[in-house]
């Protein structure tokens, strides 16, 4: 999904941070942005119940 970067510990942030790009900085960004979206709105619970009511 593209929504952070994961680290072993805090020491290789800043690597990390002095590597990436703006354009991958922006894609990440974007796609946080999406997700907080669909978050807010339920839609990940909405899909959960929807895909229960499927299953009885």
């Amino acid at each position: 999904n593209k929504l952070g970067i994961v680290v072993d510990n805090l020491s290789q942030i800043k690597p990390i941070l002095d590597k990436m790009t703006k354009e991958e900085y922006q894609e990440i960004k974007s796609n946080t942005i999406k997700i907080a979206h669909k978050l807010r709105s339920g839609f990940y619970i909405k899909k959960a119940i929807s895909e229960l009511e499927v299953i009885d």
